[in-house]
């Protein structure tokens, strides 16, 4: 649910700022870098292991297969990880909300956003999504699970191109949020797992500068 800070003296009368869902952008980076940088360590090694050891070979094919696909998802995140580290130089974004207005089914809500600088934003995009967050078997074979996402509605809140902030200045915009009147209120969801409503806040700020702030809304039932 969408938990509101002490008010901000940059938001207007009657908002309530909100907190970013998630670790800081600072732990996500080192997560990243810890994760790819093993699987691109091992996924090349056996790709380099198979083609050195020519005894090795023959009916071996399916080793360089893996180990590179292995090495792919390894450099994908460290390709992530670098954007991400160089986007710790973007101050974070800061999102309102009106208060204390309930959001429900066919309801509206009143949001500011606001970017601090100094930053060169070559894309701002603000986004309103519901999704439904569940756990999926990885296989037939492998009864483990992992986290997936099926998208139940989303729309564009804002998108400015090529605006520069200046130090001590601020990006700051006025949005409204008008949920469709058929809007599945947070909580369980059918057939499994929760439905989570997000306001997401992505931006590109240069070469291999990227940031990404999640903040969490509530949705309530039509009759809540």
């Amino acid at each position: 649910m969408d938990r509101p800070l002490a008010t901000d003296s940059a938001a207007p009368p009657g908002f309530v700022r909100l907190e970013r869902r998630g670790p800081s952008p600072g732990a996500q980076v080192g997560c990243t870098f810890l994760l790819g940088a093993p699987l691109a360590l091992i996924g090349f090694g056996f790709v380099v292991g198979y083609f050195i050891n020519p005894a090795g070979q023959g009916d071996m094919w399916v080793v360089p297969v893996v180990g590179g696909a292995f090495g792919l998802v390894g450099l994908v995140l460290l390709y992530a990880g670098v954007r991400g580290a160089r986007g710790l130089k973007v101050p974070v974004t800061e999102l309102w909300r009106e208060d204390p207005a309930p959001l429900v089914p066919g309801g509206t809500v009143r949001l500011r956003v606001r970017q601090p600088g100094p930053v060169g934003l070559a894309s701002f995009r603000v986004k309103a999504l519901c999704e439904r967050v569940y756990r999926r078997q990885v296989s037939k074979r492998d009864s483990s699970t992992v986290e997936d996402q099926e998208v139940l509605w989303e729309q564009v809140l804002l998108d400015v191109r090529g605006e520069r902030v200046a130090a001590g200045d601020s990006l700051a915009r006025d949005l409204v949020l008008e949920l469709p009147s058929d809007a599945r209120p947070t909580g369980p969801a059918e057939p499994d797992g929760t439905v989570r409503w997000t306001i997401e806040v992505w931006i590109e700020a240069g070469f291999l500068r990227g940031a990404y702030n999640p903040f969490e809304i509530a949705v309530r039932g039509a009759a809540g």
